[in-house]
């Protein structure tokens, strides 16, 4: 069907396709934290969580040629988690293991003044290239955050905004 579409495009000497791709996003849900130390020092604490996205999250990366950019990250409160708004400071970073070269793809500090948010996001400008990590076999994902953490336990969503170019040659 698709070639009956494109047949004529591709018999006409077509020597590749090109496409960008915006708004893609890969989110892992149920990140859990530990609640804060019982007796923890004064102070902000910081504690990350590390999970890792296997090819099947990239396979539109792996098989063309692909130029892969970090756009956004956003960190959202899951259901029946505290409002966000301990969080003094986030980081997220990527690495294609086994190297322990990472990319930070967001840096989040937050504003003097405090309220009450269930979402804290960055957008990069300019778009970070992610395209050496996100075309490896896995991908890691280190989340810190610190501050003042709640004394329960707490979850969290984790969403990556992507965007990119694919090329596909015959």
């Amino acid at each position: 069907m698709v070639l009956g579409a494109f047949g004529p495009w591709f018999l006409a000497g077509c020597s590749s396709v090109h496409v960008e791709v915006q708004d893609i996003e890969v989110t892992q849900r149920g990140l859990h934290f530990d609640p804060a130390p019982a007796m923890a020092p004064a102070g902000p604490i910081a504690t990350t969580c590390s999970f890792q996205l296997d090819s099947s999250s990239a396979s539109w990366t792996k098989q063309l040629d692909a130029n892969v950019h970090a756009t956004r990250v956003r960190l959202h409160a899951a259901d029946g988690s505290p409002d966000l708004d301990f969080v003094e400071f986030a980081m997220v970073s990527i690495s294609a293991p086994p190297s322990a070269d990472a990319v930070t793809i967001m840096s989040y500090q937050a504003p003097s003044t405090a309220t009450s948010v269930r979402d804290l996001e960055t957008t990069n400008v300019p778009p970070i290239d992610v395209t050496r990590i996100w075309s490896s076999p896995q991908v890691r994902v280190d989340l810190t955050v610190a501050g003042q953490l709640p004394p329960m336990a707490w979850s969290a969503d984790l969403t990556l905004g992507l965007s990119g170019e694919i090329t596909w040659r015959p």
